[in-house]
Protein backbone atom coordinates (compact mmCIF):
# COMPACT_ATOMS: atom_id res chain seq x y z
CA UNK A 1 0.00 0.00 0.00
CA UNK A 2 1.21 3.42 -0.62
CA UNK A 3 1.99 6.07 1.33
CA UNK A 4 0.60 9.22 0.95
CA UNK A 5 2.82 11.85 1.23
CA UNK A 6 2.08 16.03 0.82
CA UNK A 7 3.90 18.39 -0.92
CA UNK A 8 7.60 19.20 1.22
CA UNK A 9 10.65 21.58 0.62
CA UNK A 10 13.94 19.55 0.40
CA UNK A 11 15.70 23.22 0.69
CA UNK A 12 13.84 24.49 3.96
CA UNK A 13 14.24 20.86 5.31
CA UNK A 14 17.48 21.11 4.75
CA UNK A 15 18.27 24.37 6.61
CA UNK A 16 16.07 23.34 9.83
CA UNK A 17 18.37 20.10 9.56
CA UNK A 18 21.73 23.02 9.90
CA UNK A 19 19.77 25.08 12.51
CA UNK A 20 19.25 22.19 14.52
CA UNK A 21 23.17 21.48 14.39
CA UNK A 22 23.99 24.97 15.03
CA UNK A 23 21.60 24.86 18.15
CA UNK A 24 23.27 21.51 19.60
CA UNK A 25 26.67 24.04 19.33
CA UNK A 26 25.16 27.18 21.38
CA UNK A 27 25.04 24.27 24.09
CA UNK A 28 28.77 24.66 24.39
CA UNK A 29 29.56 27.91 22.72
CA UNK A 30 27.69 30.69 24.29
CA UNK A 31 27.32 32.70 21.02
CA UNK A 32 28.30 36.12 21.75
CA UNK A 33 30.91 38.51 20.72
CA UNK A 34 33.54 37.37 23.09
CA UNK A 35 33.42 33.98 21.10
CA UNK A 36 33.50 35.16 17.55
CA UNK A 37 36.59 33.89 16.32
CA UNK A 38 36.03 30.52 18.29
CA UNK A 39 36.43 28.02 15.27
CA UNK A 40 36.14 24.51 15.41
CA UNK A 41 35.46 21.47 12.99
CA UNK A 42 31.92 21.34 13.75
CA UNK A 43 32.10 25.01 12.82
CA UNK A 44 33.64 24.43 10.17
CA UNK A 45 30.91 21.87 8.96
CA UNK A 46 28.00 24.26 9.34
CA UNK A 47 30.36 26.97 8.04
CA UNK A 48 30.96 25.55 5.00
CA UNK A 49 27.48 23.66 4.20
CA UNK A 50 25.48 26.46 4.99
CA UNK A 51 27.52 29.08 2.49
CA UNK A 52 27.33 26.32 0.01
CA UNK A 53 23.57 25.72 0.32
CA UNK A 54 23.33 29.68 0.29
CA UNK A 55 25.26 29.47 -2.92
CA UNK A 56 22.35 27.06 -4.35
CA UNK A 57 19.25 28.67 -3.23
CA UNK A 58 20.81 31.80 -4.22
CA UNK A 59 20.81 30.71 -7.87
CA UNK A 60 17.53 29.42 -7.42
CA UNK A 61 16.22 32.88 -6.77
CA UNK A 62 18.32 34.39 -9.57
CA UNK A 63 17.04 32.04 -12.03
CA UNK A 64 13.17 32.93 -11.07
CA UNK A 65 13.92 36.85 -11.66
CA UNK A 66 15.33 36.03 -15.02
CA UNK A 67 19.62 34.89 -14.98
CA UNK A 68 20.53 32.54 -17.75
CA UNK A 69 24.04 31.81 -17.65
CA UNK A 70 25.28 28.38 -17.68
CA UNK A 71 27.91 28.87 -15.25
CA UNK A 72 26.96 31.95 -12.78
CA UNK A 73 28.76 32.62 -9.58
CA UNK A 74 28.25 35.49 -6.45
CA UNK A 75 29.04 37.88 -8.33
CA UNK A 76 26.18 37.38 -10.89
CA UNK A 77 24.14 37.05 -8.35
CA UNK A 78 24.90 40.00 -6.76
CA UNK A 79 24.11 42.38 -9.54
CA UNK A 80 20.92 40.04 -10.27
CA UNK A 81 19.68 40.87 -6.30
CA UNK A 82 21.41 44.45 -6.53
CA UNK A 83 18.94 45.20 -9.19
CA UNK A 84 15.61 43.41 -8.48
CA UNK A 85 15.54 42.36 -5.34
CA UNK A 86 17.56 44.97 -2.86
CA UNK A 87 14.81 44.07 -0.20
CA UNK A 88 17.41 40.83 0.68
CA UNK A 89 20.44 43.11 1.48
CA UNK A 90 18.91 45.12 3.94
CA UNK A 91 17.09 41.76 5.50
CA UNK A 92 17.52 41.42 9.30
CA UNK A 93 17.74 38.09 10.88
CA UNK A 94 17.48 38.16 14.54
CA UNK A 95 18.90 35.31 17.09
CA UNK A 96 16.49 36.53 19.87
CA UNK A 97 17.84 33.99 22.78
CA UNK A 98 21.11 35.65 22.31
CA UNK A 99 20.00 39.62 21.13
CA UNK A 100 21.58 39.43 18.01
CA UNK A 101 20.89 41.28 14.67
CA UNK A 102 22.50 39.76 11.65
CA UNK A 103 22.36 41.27 8.24
CA UNK A 104 24.37 38.99 5.85
CA UNK A 105 24.19 40.39 2.57
CA UNK A 106 24.93 44.13 3.68
CA UNK A 107 27.98 44.13 1.76
CA UNK A 108 26.13 44.42 -0.93
CA UNK A 109 24.13 48.05 -0.28
CA UNK A 110 24.34 50.57 -2.79
CA UNK A 111 25.42 49.06 -5.50
CA UNK A 112 28.89 48.16 -3.78
CA UNK A 113 30.97 45.69 -5.40
CA UNK A 114 31.92 43.46 -2.48
CA UNK A 115 31.18 40.55 -1.52
CA UNK A 116 29.99 39.50 2.19
CA UNK A 117 33.40 38.73 4.26
CA UNK A 118 31.61 35.52 5.41
CA UNK A 119 31.75 34.20 1.88
CA UNK A 120 35.18 35.58 1.00
CA UNK A 121 36.30 33.18 4.34
CA UNK A 122 33.93 30.63 3.45
CA UNK A 123 36.01 30.61 0.00
CA UNK A 124 40.01 30.41 1.67
CA UNK A 125 38.54 27.98 4.23
CA UNK A 126 37.60 25.73 1.55
CA UNK A 127 40.54 26.33 -0.51
CA UNK A 128 42.82 26.50 1.37
CA UNK A 129 42.13 24.75 4.59
CA UNK A 130 45.77 24.12 6.11
CA UNK A 131 46.45 27.74 6.51
CA UNK A 132 42.40 29.69 6.77
CA UNK A 133 41.09 26.99 8.84
CA UNK A 134 40.50 29.62 11.75
CA UNK A 135 38.19 31.93 9.65
CA UNK A 136 35.76 29.02 10.60
CA UNK A 137 35.01 30.92 13.39
CA UNK A 138 31.42 31.15 15.22
CA UNK A 139 30.86 34.87 13.80
CA UNK A 140 31.23 34.00 10.28
CA UNK A 141 29.09 30.69 11.12
CA UNK A 142 25.67 32.93 12.00
CA UNK A 143 26.44 34.48 9.36
CA UNK A 144 26.46 32.00 6.91
CA UNK A 145 23.22 30.35 8.60
CA UNK A 146 21.38 34.13 8.70
CA UNK A 147 22.60 34.29 4.95
CA UNK A 148 20.90 30.81 4.58
CA UNK A 149 17.85 31.64 6.27
CA UNK A 150 16.91 34.79 4.38
CA UNK A 151 17.61 33.14 0.73
CA UNK A 152 15.67 30.30 2.00
CA UNK A 153 12.67 32.47 2.91
CA UNK A 154 12.77 34.45 -0.05
CA UNK A 155 13.13 31.69 -2.60
CA UNK A 156 10.07 29.83 -0.94
CA UNK A 157 7.62 33.26 -0.47
CA UNK A 158 7.88 32.74 -4.81
CA UNK A 159 7.58 28.75 -4.88
CA UNK A 160 4.21 29.42 -2.56
CA UNK A 161 2.83 32.76 -3.60
CA UNK A 162 3.39 32.59 -7.54
CA UNK A 163 1.48 36.13 -8.49
CA UNK A 164 0.07 36.92 -5.35
CA UNK A 165 0.42 38.29 -2.36
CA UNK A 166 0.89 36.63 1.01
CA UNK A 167 2.26 37.05 4.69
CA UNK A 168 5.23 36.18 5.81
CA UNK A 169 3.48 33.51 8.35
CA UNK A 170 1.28 32.08 6.06
CA UNK A 171 4.67 31.37 3.89
CA UNK A 172 5.56 29.35 7.45
CA UNK A 173 1.75 27.49 7.65
CA UNK A 174 2.27 26.25 3.85
CA UNK A 175 5.89 24.99 5.13
CA UNK A 176 4.13 23.44 8.30
CA UNK A 177 7.41 24.54 9.90
CA UNK A 178 9.51 27.91 11.45
CA UNK A 179 12.75 28.20 12.16
CA UNK A 180 13.35 27.63 16.30
CA UNK A 181 16.29 29.44 16.35
CA UNK A 182 16.20 32.43 13.41
CA UNK A 183 13.66 35.13 13.57
CA UNK A 184 12.24 37.01 10.77
CA UNK A 185 10.18 40.57 10.91
CA UNK A 186 6.53 40.07 10.27
CA UNK A 187 5.45 43.01 8.28
CA UNK A 188 6.15 41.38 4.81
CA UNK A 189 3.93 41.07 1.79
CA UNK A 190 5.98 39.08 -1.45
CA UNK A 191 4.75 39.05 -5.00
CA UNK A 192 6.85 37.41 -7.33
CA UNK A 193 5.90 40.12 -10.29
CA UNK A 194 5.93 43.22 -8.23
CA UNK A 195 8.91 41.98 -5.66
CA UNK A 196 9.05 42.03 -1.62
CA UNK A 197 7.84 44.51 0.02
CA UNK A 198 6.96 46.54 3.71
CA UNK A 199 3.03 46.24 4.44
CA UNK A 200 1.64 49.66 5.27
Amino acid sequence: MAIPQDSHYNHWNYFLNLEQDLIQLSRFIEFSEDNYETYSQELAKVFLTASSEADVVLKEICKILGLDKKKPNICDYRKIIQNKLPDIINETVFINRYGLKLRPWNNWKGNLENNPNWWCDHNNVKHNRSTEFQKANLKNTLNSMAALAIVNLYYHYFLLAGDSQIPMSDVFVKLNSTPDFFNFKEDHHFSLKKGPKKCS
